[in-house]
């Protein structure tokens, strides 16, 4: 969802914030080229926009340019054939499963130093990796 604001802050630059069946079909056709991970075409559909006016030429370069340097994290059809989540919500889950059950309960205060040394084994314990962090001779044999 990160990557595709970006698109729609180019579609509203170049259309206007109220056109939004234009910025609407402009981002389903560019979405599946993000989604695709045809990241250089996306920049070419980006570049491709003409105007004289300067600030919209800013924006759309510097739009331009984010994709270009964040390509190798875009290739989201390569991510998605090997299995990997492209979405973050699998991570904002684990937040808030792993940090939001630990360290919000009532009455609970924390400073930084201590919770992350509580979240760091209460990670161990919830990946099931406690006896590899205290034994690790133990799993080697």
């Amino acid at each position: 969802m990160h990557a595709k604001s970006h698109l729609y802050d180019v579609g509203k630059c170049v259309f206007g914030e109220t056109a939004i069946d234009q910025i609407e079909a402009w981002i389903q056709e560019t979405g599946s080229l993000l989604f695709e991970g045809k990241i250089s075409d996306l920049v070419a559909h980006i570049r491709a926009f003409e105007t004289e006016d300067l600030e919209v030429r800013e924006i759309l370069d510097r739009e331009a340019r984010y994709f270009e340097k964040h390509a190798k994290r875009m290739r989201y059809q390569e991510f998605r054939e090997k299995g990997y989540q492209i979405t973050s919500s699998v991570i904002e889950s684990a937040c808030k499963h792993v940090v939001g059950h630990r360290c919000k309960q009532a009455s609970m205060r924390w400073e930084e130093p201590g919770i992350n040394a509580v979240l760091k084994w209460w990670c161990l314990l919830k990946n099931d990796t406690w006896d590899n962090h205290w034994y690790p001779d133990a799993i080697a044999a």
